[in-house]
């Protein structure tokens, strides 16, 4: 069974977008394990339930956790290997005082990684995506947002050496899905419905430029 370990980015995105389906489908067609760490599940259902508007968001994702599409998962070593990570994610770069790049649960989507034998983070927020895929591509954005900003050059290179793992998107998520069956009780407007898809993804938070919208518009489902 493959192991996806996910950030609230991207469960949010695909439940704005009415996208949940997505997991159920890759779970009993693939056997995806898809599984969230604890202040995940605080991000996604105990703190939105309480307000009203994200409330029926934080219901739907309640539901694939008792359903078990969703598990949350723990490992004795995480609290340490968070407070490790989000130590060295904050005080990467500094702008007169060290600035937060990383949170809570996304620091704990990284510990679980290497415990679980994940075979990938499924993650929409950007900036975490960046510190593990190109940490040096971060810091020049950091630097046209902040002229003096300053990184601490010994850990630049610490996320993307300690996370070997591929990022997915909600985005991809939904193109491996449509691309095998999700979208075909559609019939002829198959295609239509998975490019709305991926604009309702992008509006729905996803970090999805222009450039790549235009790319899943051409793929043929």
């Amino acid at each position: 069974m493959k192991t996806l370990v996910c950030d609230s980015s991207s469960l949010i995105s695909l439940s704005e977008s009415c996208n949940l389906g997505v997991l159920s489908f890759l779970k009993q067609k693939f056997g995806v394990d898809f599984v969230i760490p604890p202040f995940v599940q605080k991000e996604i259902v105990e703190r939105p339930s309480r307000v009203g508007k994200f409330a029926f968001s934080a219901a739907r994702l309640k539901h694939l956790l008792t359903e078990r599409t969703l598990r949350v998962a723990s490992v004795p070593s995480l609290s340490f290997e968070t407070r490790k990570i989000l130590s060295t994610a904050n005080s990467l770069f500094y702008h007169q005082k060290p600035l937060t790049i990383l949170q809570q649960g996304e620091a704990e989507c990284l510990a679980l990684l290497k415990p679980l034998n994940a075979k990938a983070l499924v993650i929409d927020e950007k900036t975490t995506r960046l510190l593990v895929e190109d940490p040096q591509k971060l810091f020049s954005i950091m630097l046209s947002e902040h002229d003096a900003v300053k990184a601490t050059e010994q850990n630049l290179g610490f996320f993307k050496k300690e996370f070997p793992y591929p990022n997915l998107r909600s985005t991809e998520l939904l193109a491996f899905a449509a691309e095998n069956g999700f979208f075909e009780s559609y019939g002829s407007d198959e295609n239509d419905i998975f490019h709305s898809a991926v604009y309702a993804l992008r509006y729905s938070g996803c970090s999805i430029s222009q450039k790549e919208i235009d790319d899943y518009q051409k793929i043929r489902v």
